[in-house]
């Protein structure tokens, strides 16, 4: 479940496909090419599954570029994101205990 904290989009990198680009051609004004990218997971993943872009981010667990900010947070290009983006939430807040007991929530 996603709580549009604005936590996966600060996180994680976000890996671009040629596909991904096809349906939002914005994204290529903010990434940078797998040769640009210096060794790490980051790297091996965009290698290894064809990704030849990623998004930039300002510093470590900046938020992304397409990332409204505010309460909740919003993907300004949520209809036409990367698929990886589709893939999310990869990660949720803890419930609070009112939470936990509440049938919304479920």
């Amino acid at each position: 479940m996603c709580y549009r904290c604005g936590k996966c989009c600060s996180w994680f990198s976000v890996t671009v496909s040629e596909e991904d680009v096809n349906r939002e051609p914005r994204l290529l004004d903010h990434v940078w090419a797998v040769a640009e990218v210096p060794p790490c997971k980051t790297k091996t993943y965009m290698v290894e599954n064809g990704h030849p872009y990623v998004l930039k981010k300002s510093a470590p667990h900046s938020p992304c570029v397409f990332l409204s900010e505010g309460d909740p947070a919003t993907c300004l290009i949520y209809e036409t994101r990367p698929d990886v983006c589709r893939k999310s939430p990869t990660c949720t807040r803890r419930r609070t205990p009112e939470e936990e007991n509440s049938n919304e929530m479920a």
